[in-house]
């Protein structure tokens, strides 16, 4: 009896915990999200799909574009592999390693997706000296063809890498600039990528000077620097606490399974507990991707 109230203890402590924290995570995305929005023109939505190999696109922004199928499968049989093991070692049965058989493409997946959200913040403020080098080449004389070809070495990472395929692409001659700009989106899903791409669009209709365009574009997204450094911090902040509250269980069984291994046993070599098992590995993960989801700000 003791026991069972101490688990319900601390289980429901740890979600009002959790609660607590998703919900001051919550209120303060909100009030960046508004700040952006309203005062600074960022957009926070999602853009709309574009019509290339998703996989691909997911790998590149994640700063992997030459990865395949072939790689995803390797990994994730790595990932799957280092999961039994770590299974192993904290539950010390077969059982429980099988069931941590999932948490190594969890984690995996975990790491891509940080990467993402990270080189998308580092895509998002280089496009302004995307733009003012562009505007610049083209003020020297270049058309915009050329102009991306000149520059796309020049740039800084992530974002030389889909402008770089970009200008190869524009260097190969078989799809009109439009195209390979709409088709560069799904690589840099910024808004200042879009607004790059409606002004190309504008003035290959109507004309105009794409150079000035270019230009405001740039002092766009400088203005936008300091917003962008308080989504990054606050986006590091959520991961952070998100990562320790999701991982205090294991810690906790970790550390009863080398200190008291007869009291966490049954979780292991019963069915009842087997089941509760499983549901806490599901509960965890589910908690970390309504954490992700609820607290972190994309930047688009």
């Amino acid at each position: 009896m003791n026991d069972f109230l101490l688990m319900a203890l601390f289980f429901t402590g740890g979600i009002l915990l959790s609660i607590t924290y998703i919900y001051r995570q919550i209120l303060r995305k909100k009030e960046l999200s508004q700040y952006l929005n309203d005062s600074v023109g960022v957009s926070v939505e999602v853009p709309e799909n574009i019509n290339v190999n998703r996989l691909h696109a997911w790998f590149s922004r994640a700063g992997y574009p030459g990865w395949t199928e072939i790689h995803l499968s390797i990994a994730l049989l790595l990932s799957g592999a280092a999961g039994f093991f770590i299974g192993y070692f904290v539950t010390g049965t077969l059982i429980g390693a099988v069931s941590f058989i999932g948490v190594g493409p969890f984690i995996f997946y975990s790491f891509l997706s940080r990467k993402i959200d990270t080189n998308e913040l580092e895509m998002f403020s280089s496009m302004g000296d995307f733009c003012t080098r562009l505007g610049n080449s083209i003020v020297a004389g270049n058309t915009l063809e050329q102009a991306i070809i000149s520059v796309a070495e020049k740039l800084d990472p992530p974002l030389r890498g889909p402008i770089s395929e970009m200008a190869r692409k524009i260097m190969q001659g078989n799809t009109s600039i439009l195209d390979i700009i709409d088709e560069t989106e799904a690589f840099i899903p910024v808004t200042p990528y879009k607004m790059f791409k409606i002004s190309v669009r504008t003035h290959h209709r109507l004309g105009g000077d794409l150079a000035q365009t270019l230009f405001d574009i740039a002092a766009q997204v400088d203005e936008s620097r300091k917003a962008i450094e308080e989504i990054r911090t606050h986006n590091h902040n959520a991961v952070t606490e998100g990562i320790v509250i999701t991982l205090f269980p294991v810690a906790i069984l970790l550390l009863e399974r080398i200190f008291v291994p007869e009291y966490v046993s049954v979780l292991f070599t019963t069915q009842e507990g087997l089941r509760l098992f499983l549901l806490a590995l599901g509960l965890i993960a589910g908690a970390w991707m309504l954490i992700k989801k609820f607290t972190q700000i994309k930047i688009l």
